[in-house]
């Protein structure tokens, strides 16, 4: 009987027992310390996509409800518009629904914030044959005053012509502003912007003026503007899983939709008889309808990083399994080989023992 070697085998088995691991050190199983590695690392990137989605998921809940509460302004708003252009109000309810309908507007813009834009403003005194242009990148678009006209249907000409050229939609954004001015902003912030204004008539009665209106933050999460204007369509986070997968949020840049643009800080006068208030219902429904989109798109990404958060924990979970069987002790087997060890081992000690009582008493005799 091989003592030394049971001893060893003895002292590996309690090693197993008290760590509870299989591999004590590297010789014991090269290959299967190379496959424990491989699953630890797998392990760390579905952990650290996780960690990824955590913070997706804050993003989207923070979009969202600020989008809720966007959408619950947009219903107030809705509510309003379409008593006023119903019922007949005396001054007093009509200046306080203008009153209250302005404060919501305004609100709009504490969610959806605003870019940098520059204003036209039209001067009132322009006669019939007066030419009003805005220039874009070297290209013109103009409005011939006809009788008739006010700064309302100018405004309104120069943004259709603009409008209807192709290229110019690519580069630039075009809206009404507050007193029927005309604000353009840049498409495409990364891309450089010219943009002019004159005005000419018979005389010096034809005036437009131009300046810049700066933007303003909306709704944010970690320093980031969440309805500001961003590198393709939104940001792009891990998502994981053991090969490498990403998931593109939705942008939700509402502050360039078509009808919230419309509504969105701007100044409105109930008793200005040329606010036309049904097109004025049918602008807050249209903005309405923008905002529930967006809310549905945060939505379907929620719903969307969820669902990769429950597959990487069930892969975690078979990873975890995988490590086991190459690295966790199975402690039954292991208490019978120490059992078996220790037997061996006690065994081996009472045979030196008898081996050695015959030599003992000749020892003694000889004394």
């Amino acid at each position: 009987m091989d003592w030394q070697k049971t001893s060893k085998s003895l002292s590996e088995a309690i090693q197993r027992i008290n760590s509870g691991k299989k591999i004590i050190s590297p010789a014991d199983d090269p290959h299967g310390i190379t496959e424990a590695d491989k699953i630890q690392t797998n392990q760390g990137r579905v952990l650290s996509a996780n960690k990824a989605i955590d913070t997706g998921l804050s993003y989207v809940q923070t979009a969202q409800g600020l989008l809720t509460e966007l959408q619950g302004t947009l219903d107030r708003m809705s509510e309003i518009a379409t008593q006023v252009n119903s019922s007949p109000l005396g001054a007093s309810e009509r200046g306080n629904y203008n009153y209250e309908f302005n404060q919501l507007a305004s609100q709009l813009v504490d969610v959806l914030g605003s870019d940098n834009a520059e204003r036209f403003d039209i001067v009132n005194g322009f006669q019939s044959g007066d030419s009003f242009t805005i220039t874009i990148n070297g290209k013109d678009y103009s409005h011939t005053v006809e009788d008739g006209d006010n700064k309302k249907t100018i405004r309104r000409s120069i943004m259709d012509n603009i409008l209807a050229d192709s290229e110019a939609v690519e580069r630039v954004r075009v809206y009404e502003g507050s007193d029927n001015s005309l604000m353009i902003s840049s498409a495409d912030t990364t891309q450089e912007l010219t943009l002019a204004s004159s005005a000419t008539s018979t005389g010096d009665t034809a005036i437009i003026n131009q300046g810049i209106v700066s933007g303003r933050p909306g709704g944010t999460f970690n320093g980031m503007e969440l309805f500001a204007e961003k590198a393709g369509d939104g940001p792009t986070i891990f998502v994981g899983e053991v090969e490498p997968q990403t998931f593109e949020l939705p942008e939700a840049y509402l502050r360039i939709a078509e009808n919230l643009v419309q509504l969105a800080g701007r100044d409105f006068d109930f008793d200005n008889p040329e606010l036309d208030t049904t097109e004025l219902v049918q602008i807050v429904k249209g903005a309405q309808d923008e905002a529930a989109e967006a809310i549905g798109d945060i939505a379907g990404a929620q719903n969307a990083l969820s669902r990769f958060k429950v597959s990487n924990e069930t892969t975690l979970q078979n990873l975890e399994s995988a490590l086991s069987r190459f690295m966790d002790a199975d402690i039954a087997e292991e208490s019978s080989k120490m059992a078996k060890y220790n037997i061996l081992s006690q065994s081996a000690v009472a045979m030196l023992a008898q081996a050695n009582f015959g030599p003992q008493n000749v020892l003694s005799l000889l004394k």
